[in-house]
């Protein structure tokens, strides 16, 4: 953690407020900046109110995945062959 819980959840929360306001609906999905965080900031994410939020972790999410540490898989730049072959990868766990 490098912001205190206290100045953590409120950034938290006034970021989910400004951007719901500029996009006119309510924001429910949070990402990491950077995919960092720390022990307590997923819950202080859904205290903001949010429904799930994602890491930069290079993983397939799951059914049991938790739904604060959602992590990404990064598909760069690929013909078709190349993609799937990168997701019959994955569901092999």
């Amino acid at each position: 953690d490098t912001v205190d819980p206290d100045t953590a959840a409120r950034e938290i929360g006034q970021c989910r407020a400004d951007l719901g306001d500029m996009v006119g609906h309510e924001i429910r999905s949070f990402s990491y900046p950077f995919g960092r965080y720390g022990a307590a900031t997923p819950a202080l994410v859904r205290a903001a109110g949010f429904d799930r939020a994602c890491t930069s972790s290079w993983s397939p999410a799951f059914c049991d995945t938790d739904r604060f540490r959602i992590p990404r898989i990064g598909v760069t730049n690929m013909d078709g062959d190349r993609f799937a072959g990168l997701l019959h990868r994955i569901a092999g766990r």
